[in-house]
Order: C-alpha cells, then structure tokens, then sequence
C-alpha cells in the first residue's frame, strides 16, 4: 500500500516511479568498482567499495539510481562516473548527522 501511494504521488508532482525486484537486482551485495557479488550479513551496515568505506543502504540506493534502462541492474559505467559525487553525499550527510546529533544506529551504527 505504501508503495502504491508513493508511486502516485511522485508521478502526480511529475517525477518517475519504476519498481525493481530487489531480490534479482541485488543491489545489496553488488559492487560496482571489483564488478561482483558478495553476500553481506544484516547486520553489518557498511562495508568497503573502491578503498571507500559506505554505508549499506545509502550504497544501494546509490546503486538503484544507476540502474540500466530496464532496471534489472546496475549500470557499471554510471556508478563510475558518479561514485566521487556519491562519497562527496554521503560524507556530507553523516557529518550533518553526527553535528545535529540525530542517531539512527539501525542503519547507521551511531
């Protein structure tokens, strides 16, 4: 339902919508600097692309805006091109985070 509502929304205020199946993208376990699959355990929340540390969820949303044109899975040559932008976000948030001293250890371990 969720989902549903979301996906509405975002095309009322003109943006796109696509659903991917999560468990065939594999965007959790991809990494598109070795260009492999790695299973990696729940409870870890980040892990190491490219010499980088980056955490888990943030990666592969990362990963799923850098889909190919059927969604099916990551385009190797997009994430390339805008992994540096990525880092640049990511750094900027966390730090945003800790400064404001809002925690979410579920998902980012502070």
């Amino acid at each position: 339902m969720f989902l549903s509502i979301l996906g509405k929304k975002t095309l009322l205020c003109g943006g796109t919508f696509v659903t991917v199946d999560t468990k065939a993208y594999k965007a959790s376990q991809y990494d598109h600097a070795a260009d492999s699959y790695e299973k990696v355990p729940l409870s870890q929340r980040s892990k190491v692309i490219g010499g980088h540390k980056v955490q888990r969820d943030l990666y592969s949303a990362f990963l799923l805006r850098n889909s190919n044109d059927t969604y099916d899975c990551p385009d190797r040559m997009r994430c390339t091109d805008s992994f540096e932008t990525f880092l640049d976000m990511q750094d900027s948030l966390l730090a945003d985070m800790k400064c404001r001293q809002i925690s979410m250890k579920q998902c980012f371990g502070f």
